[in-house]
């Protein structure tokens, strides 16, 4: 069959994405094509040269800054199999929920399982449309073959990255900064060799990230998810705005402002594409427990982290123990990362698979193969057409970088001045940067 894939070429800039978006051209058996979203707009895409439209979830499907009208209408009106992967689904759940509607979507791949998809997308058909549960990230099996540091030779005893997730995201989601802070404050007392940061500006991405893990004789972890589904999007602006407005309120603060008492009702739960690099590089992950979708096994592939850190003392004795420690670092790597049941090859053939099944029932003729020739134009012109995008989206993440750094430097102060000038940054000059560089404030 032939299959256009609507991604977000700036989100290829993330290692994960670009993976996942490459395993459908390398493992799939349809003819592929990835097609950036907001190029097609002005490509004049002929849908129906194809049999399934998917939209890949780097791609905001209810945000008309990703998919224009015109694409819109087009893949609405289209009559063959239409497709969406989707993540982040505790936002704009409901907006999410008319898009799969409008443009017909018959098929949903979600990381939520059953019973959670109909509490979140419950304004959607479950009759019309199949909600198949995936992963965020699989094994990035170009990693396996990196020749990385023996245990003892890495310089640093526990590395970690996070961000500070905003608010709206629910207290599950406060343990990815939490755990860095905590262990901080007791590591010091261990002596440990820490490399830890919840900084936007210490953020480290591709072969820096690579590196970095490489370099750790352990990571810190925590589960991916949410525990608020912001329905409408109105509870995120709020907080987002209030948080502008006084940068110093604290979680509990907002969480009694604005989340309606619902937040735990929905737990949305992952395991993080780190920990399959982890396993890769045979890096100790040092994590809560937790399901992790199924896929470690706790003091068997990570070791646990008491949510009070109460066991801080044994953690530290057996990151300083190299035949403990290599014991679970060997299990992971051999259980997980050398696993078959965790690639980027298995999820396309569980992908084809569906794919296949869902378009039988439609009962429409495939079309005729569009070609190499042809893929290969209309994904050179999408590229070429997504350049200056993709320029203005770097230059945007510099300045943003910047910003960090300067506001991190000057975390500390009391400053009435400064607090006025961070109000006047968030509220009127990046908005009003954003209106310039893409068009939106």
């Amino acid at each position: 069959m032939n299959i256009i894939v609507l991604c977000s070429n700036v989100g290829r800039e993330a290692g994960t994405v670009n993976d996942h978006l490459l395993a459908f051209k390398n493992w799939s058996q349809h003819r592929i094509a990835l097609v950036d979203v907001m190029s097609a707009k002005s490509m004049n895409i002929n849908f129906d040269t194809f049999d399934v439209v998917v939209f890949h979830y780097s791609v905001i499907i209810s945000n008309e800054q990703y998919v224009s009208k015109g694409v819109f209408n087009d893949v609405s009106d289209f009559k063959g199999l239409k497709a969406a992967f989707v993540q982040d689904e505790m936002r704009w759940a409901d907006k999410t929920s008319a898009a799969i509607n409008d443009l017909g979507i018959n098929l949903v791949f979600t990381i939520l399982n059953n019973f959670q998809a109909q509490q979140v997308y419950r304004n959607v058909d479950f009759t019309r449309v199949r909600f198949v549960s995936t992963l965020t990230g699989f094994v990035p099996e170009h990693l396996l073959s990196r020749t990385v540091p023996n245990y003892l030779d890495r310089p640093v005893d526990v590395g970690y990255r996070a961000r500070k997730l905003p608010a709206w995201y629910g207290e599950f989601s406060q343990e990815k900064w939490k755990i860095a802070e905590n262990f901080l404050l007791d590591a010091r007392k261990y002596k440990l060799t820490c490399d830890i940061s919840t900084e936007e500006s210490c953020r480290l991405y591709g072969e820096k990230w690579n590196s970095f893990l490489a370099n750790s004789k352990a990571v810190l972890g925590t589960e991916s998810g949410a525990s608020f589904i912001d329905f409408t999007g109105h509870v995120s602006s709020k907080i987002e705005e209030y948080v502008r407005l006084y940068p110093e309120a604290t979680f509990r603060e907002v969480q009694e402002l604005f989340m309606e008492g619902r937040d735990g009702s929905v737990v949305i739960k992952a395991i993080s594409p780190r920990c399959f690099e982890a396993a890769c590089l045979k890096t100790l992950m040092i994590m809560y427990d937790g399901e992790y979708s199924g896929v470690l096994e706790p003091n068997r592939h990570f070791l646990v982290l008491s949510r009070d850190h109460s066991n801080m003392k044994e953690v530290v004795d057996f990151i300083r123990d190299p035949a403990k420690a290599n014991k679970i670092i060997m299990a992971a790597h051999e259980e997980v990362a050398l696993s078959s049941k965790w690639t980027l090859k298995t999820f396309i053939a569980a992908f084809d698979k569906e794919i296949s099944a869902s378009f039988e029932k439609l009962n429409i003729p495939r079309k005729a193969d569009m070609g190499l020739k042809f893929v290969t134009e209309i994904e050179r012109s999408s590229d070429k057409k997504s350049l200056g995008f993709k320029y203005r989206m770097r230059f945007a993440i510099a300045l943003s970088s910047l910003w960090g750094k300067f506001k991190g430097a000057m975390r500390n102060s009391k400053s009435p001045v400064f607090r006025r000038l961070i109000q006047i940054v968030e509220c009127k000059i990046k908005p009003f940067v954003r209106k310039i560089l893409f068009g939106w404030g």
